[in-house]
C-alpha cells in the first residue's frame, strides 16, 4: 500500500491500495455510510501550497463512489488551509493542517 511517495511531496493511491479499499468497503455491514480519507486533495484547491502536492492519478479513485454508493464523502488534509470541494459527486472537506 502506497500513500506517500518517498522523497516526494505528492501522493498516490496505487492499484494494491485501491483493491484493499474496495475489499474493505465490500466487507462492511449494509447501509453503513463511509467517509473515505485521502492523504492528499484529489482535486485542485486553487491554492499554491496544496496544489503543489496533489494526489497523483486522481482518476483512479474517482470511480470508487460510483461503485460504492455508501461512500458519503471524502476527507483530506495536506492543504494547510481549510477548504471544501467535491470529488466524483461527493463532498470533500479539507483539513487545514
Amino acid at each position: 500500500m502506497r500513500l506517500e511517495l518517498p522523497g516526494r511531496d505528492d501522493g498516490e493511491l496505487d492499484a494494491e491500495t485501491l483493491v484493499r479499499i474496495e475489499s474493505t468497503l465490500g466487507g462492511l455491514a449494509e447501509g453503513l455510510p463511509v467517509l473515505l480519507a485521502l492523504p492528499h486533495p484529489p482535486v485542485p484547491l486553487h491554492h499554491p501550497l496544496p496544489d503543489s502536492r496533489p494526489l497523483r492519478d486522481a482518476g483512479r479513485p474517482a470511480g470508487l463512489p460510483a461503485r460504492r454508493p455508501r461512500i458519503a464523502g471524502l476527507i483530506t488534509g495536506h492543504a494547510h488551509t481549510p477548504a471544501a470541494t467535491t470529488f466524483a459527486g461527493r463532498p470533500v472537506p479539507v483539513g487545514p493542517g
